[in-house]
């Protein structure tokens, strides 16, 4: 009895410290993430997990809470700048494969194109350029398939002006 009273002790006052009302919060958060049908308040609570170091729980909650490839897209270049800013760059990158997957399934041009431009926004602001052209060339396929003439001028500009920052003014010509 006295080993379990002071087991429930310790955690009761651990949860009382700075580091356990952290780690309470976390539990919330993800919890909520999970009860909460909202996409907007799920990114958020992804950005959330990002901005405390928790690299696993963002790509989790995105893949099992978010279905509309739109919002999908939209979480993942959310991410992707955050990383970007932290200057982890491969994480990015990754992140912004998956999100170029998830506008390639966006049916609506107008998303579609935004996604895309916020994509390449993204890009041009890799340190790693020579990660950022396959990347790019991508986009490009992406673009390729918007059926609006207009949203896929925006795109390919966007597109264009990433090559520009990123040195690659062959690229961006064509």
């Amino acid at each position: 009895f006295a080993v379990v009273l002071l087991v429930v002790v310790s955690v009761l006052s651990w949860l009382q410290t700075p580091e356990g009302q952290i780690q309470q919060v976390r539990w919330e958060l993800e919890s909520l993430s999970k009860r909460v049908s909202d996409n907007r308040y799920v990114r958020k609570a992804a950005v959330a997990f990002v901005k405390d170091d928790n690299s696993h729980l963002p790509l989790k909650i995105i893949d099992g809470e978010i279905h509309d490839p739109d919002d999908k897209a939209k979480a993942l270049i959310e991410i992707a700048g955050i990383y970007i800013k932290l200057e982890k760059e491969d994480k990015a990158i990754a992140l912004l494969e998956k999100a170029i997957e998830a506008t390639n399934q966006i049916q609506v041009s107008y998303h579609k194109a935004l996604a895309l431009i916020s994509i390449t926004e993204a890009y041009a602001k890799l340190n790693y350029s020579q990660k950022a052209i396959p990347l790019l060339e991508k986009a490009l396929k992406a673009a390729n398939q918007i059926r609006d003439s207009s949203y896929k001028a925006r795109a390919l500009t966007s597109i264009t002006k990433a090559y520009a920052k990123l040195k690659y003014s062959q690229k961006a010509i064509p």
